[in-house]
């Protein structure tokens, strides 16, 4: 039995967010599809990556497969942590 559960909703404990964001945005920006700072804050943050995507793709008015919805999530992990680890 467990003593407690620490849950971090992103900017209690540890303020990741810019990262998720620059990890999205890089990788939408491989595809051609432009995240704004300020259109992320608006429309993405607080959900997971993968609804994250789902919102870049239709604000383009683009279909995302969900093969490629899977390697971008993928993508994006890599990327938040190659800037958590020189950030």
């Amino acid at each position: 039995m467990n003593d407690a559960i620490l849950l971090d909703f992103n900017g209690v404990l540890v303020d990741d967010e810019e990262q998720h964001r620059a990890a999205l945005t890089r990788v939408a920006e491989r595809l051609g599809l432009t995240v704004g700072r300020q259109w992320y804050y608006d429309r993405i943050l607080g959900c997971d990556d993968a609804t994250g995507f789902v919102e870049v793709y239709r604000a383009a008015h683009r279909t995302l497969p969900s093969d490629l919805l899977h390697q971008l999530v993928a993508e994006k992990a890599a990327e938040y942590r190659q800037l958590i680890e020189t950030g």
